[in-house]
């Protein structure tokens, strides 16, 4: 009797333990629904090419940021090129409203972004391979 009742309190357990594991379990804030304009060669979330033929053209990525997490996070880090003669860049909300360091991610949320680089100067020299690239970094809400 005393071991069927202690393997009975060591399944209970077990099921209890790992219910609350997984209820308790964190998701991760990750990006998606990529979207882009018509002019990119788009591998995979941000690998991706771009050609530019003319002064004026752009080009732009919306993606969205998704907390799935019982935690709110904020952007920590931006690391967007802002002295380039040939191009400028731009990392907006959907309303067009800047994206700034200190900005909350809600738990449980969708925010959308939307990086827009324009080219706005000819380029004179051969070198046509530029790094548009940015980061960003977002850390957990206390």
């Amino acid at each position: 009797m005393k071991k069927i009742i202690l393997l009975i309190v060591i399944i209970v357990s077990i099921f209890i333990i790992n219910t609350n594991n997984v209820s308790g379990r964190d998701k991760n804030l990750y990006y998606d629904n990529f979207r882009y304009s018509d002019n990119v060669n788009f591998k995979d979330k941000f690998d991706y090419h771009v050609d530019f033929n003319n002064v004026g053209d752009y080009y732009e990525i919306i993606f969205d940021v998704v907390n799935e997490s019982n935690n709110s996070f904020v952007v920590e880090d931006l690391i967007i090129n802002d002295n380039d003669e040939y191009f400028s860049y731009e990392l907006t909300y959907l309303d067009n409203s800047k994206v700034n360091i200190g900005d909350k991610i809600d738990k449980n949320s969708i925010t959308t972004m939307k990086y827009r680089v324009d080219y706005k100067k000819q380029v004179i020299n051969n070198y046509n391979d530029f790094d548009t690239s940015f980061n960003i970094d977002f850390g957990q809400k206390l």
